[in-house]
């Protein structure tokens, strides 16, 4: 009997290790959508967005200094338009960023990110 019984359970355990090794890997990003970048911080949140053509505008609100985003607009799950920013809230205070140059502006007061 005990050994019907873990006969049972490894081939159960076989089966759903099997199963998962189909899978195809993560979820490729949703291009029709804005993303959550809340919890990100802002360099993360930066990379997520243009991932799939969005921009990213940083206000600081203080609180902080690791940049951790608390909350955006448009919000997850709002129709995606390429091109649009995002404009979240960082707890961060803004730094003293060098000029980033001509024709360039800091995006993200945070990191002094230019583009």
């Amino acid at each position: 009997m005990v050994r019907r019984f873990i006969l049972v359970c490894l081939v159960g355990t076989m089966s759903v290790l099997a199963a998962g090794c189909t899978d195809s890997g993560p979820a490729p990003p949703d291009r029709d959508h804005v993303p959550s970048v809340i919890g990100l911080t802002t360099r993360e949140a930066d990379a997520r967005l243009k991932n799939v053509g969005l921009v990213l505008r940083v206000d600081p609100v203080g609180g902080g200094n690791d940049a951790l985003v608390l909350a955006q607009s448009p919000a997850a799950g709002a129709p995606l338009t390429r091109g649009d920013a995002v404009t979240v809230r960082a707890r961060c205070f803004a730094a003293p960023c060098p000029f980033p140059g001509e024709g360039k502006e800091i995006y993200d007061p945070c990191t002094c990110a230019a583009r």
